[in-house]
């Protein structure tokens, strides 16, 4: 058999790529969605006296992520459009270049592990880590400015929530205690 392919990729590689950018992200992100669905009902979306509780913006953030995914993956289409003029124009796939996808995963896969640990270790400790990591690795800026994107993320999260609007989470080392 011979392979046609000018880039020496073979067939095999793209279409792999092209199945991770329709099946992967999107499913990635309804898992991701249903988990932290899940997570932030037990915080409860409620307060005692009737209010918003700790759990309902984590929820509705959720839902957003869950409605992201969905239509991510019913707007994908793998033949190519006619455009006004006539002439044929990618898809929605073949947009999606490989920088883009292995970003949008590498994020999925930090806020997953973000979600697993946040009842171990705390949300505020969280989210130092989560700007550290995305401000080193995911953008590129030095460690300082690394260190100061979380410890400024953490500070923001702690004075909003638990100083001003008096919201508990489970901020530092829940099971400690």
């Amino acid at each position: 058999m011979i392979n046609s392919d000018v880039g020496g990729q073979g067939h095999t590689g793209s279409a792999r790529r092209d199945r991770i950018e329709r099946v992967g992200l999107p499913a990635s992100m309804l898992v991701v969605g249903a988990a932290a669905a899940f997570a932030s009902y037990g915080y409860g979306l409620t307060s005692e006296r009737g209010g918003i509780g700790p759990g309902a913006v984590p929820f509705v953030a959720s839902l957003v992520i869950l409605a992201e995914g969905l239509a991510l993956g019913f707007s994908q289409d793998d033949e190519k459009t006619a455009s006004p003029d006539g002439s044929q124009t990618p898809g929605v796939d073949s947009l999606v270049s490989n920088s883009s996808l292995r970003l949008s995963l590498m994020l999925l896969a930090l806020l997953s592990v973000v979600l697993i640990l946040t009842p171990v270790v705390g949300f505020i400790p969280m989210i130092i880590a989560f700007g550290f990591v995305v401000g080193r690795f995911l953008e590129g800026v030095t460690v300082l400015a690394s260190v100061m994107l979380g410890m400024g993320s953490g500070l923001f999260i702690w004075a909003v929530f638990i100083v001003l609007l008096g919201v508990r989470l489970p901020a530092f080392f829940p099971s400690a205690f």
